[in-house]
């Protein structure tokens, strides 16, 4: 009886995430498809209008999804290509600038185990002119690469972040932080 409860509310609750809302989906050729959008797993999903057919867009056929919610607030959406995956990752504008700070969140249910809902953040950077984006934070599992070593390796560029990173000024939680302050400080001029 509880695993029939626990797939009632389960159901409930995803349909209740299946609302698309007002956005733009750009294609490769630059098209821009107004209409009604939602992301779902690595893909975006667009309607013209609700009387429309969907229709799925993956990493071959666009660029990004911008979604405009019920409080006129837009979120950004991108294709990343990054070096530890085959195919891009559909991933959030977390921060734009010559370093952008992207995120990608996913929930699992390991209802076998009995301990429900497992979710994670994991955060990936890319400079403009990177062809990868690289993988910065993850919370809620352990990362195969360690918060430090990116900061060692990837903002070798920026000696003064690196100090106050080792001084414990920035640390991992500041993850936004160290991003604005490398645009603020170590980007070149556009």
């Amino acid at each position: 009886m509880k695993k029939i409860i626990l797939l009632v509310l389960l159901s409930v609750g995803l349909n209740s995430n299946a609302q698309k809302e007002k956005g733009t989906v750009i294609l490769k050729d630059n098209t821009k498809l107004e209409g009604l959008v939602k992301i779902s797993s690595n893909k975006i999903i667009y309607k013209k209008d609700k009387a429309s057919k969907s229709i799925n867009y993956d990493y071959s056929s666009a660029l990004s999804a911008e979604i405009i919610n019920k409080e006129n607030i837009t979120t950004i959406f991108e294709f990343v290509p990054v070096e530890y995956k085959k195919t891009p990752l559909l991933l959030r504008v977390e921060i734009d600038g010559f370093l952008r700070l992207y995120s990608e969140s996913t929930s699992t249910f390991n209802g076998v185990s009995g301990v429900g809902f497992r979710s994670s953040s994991t955060y990936h950077l890319k400079r403009k002119k990177d062809k990868f984006g690289q993988y910065y934070v993850a919370f809620g599992y352990i990362p195969k690469v360690s918060f430090n070593k990116v900061i060692e390796e990837y903002f070798i560029d920026c000696p003064n972040l690196q100090k106050k990173v080792k001084k414990g000024e920035l640390k991992k939680n500041d993850y936004a932080e160290i991003v604005m302050f490398y645009n603020e400080n170590c980007a070149p001029e556009e």
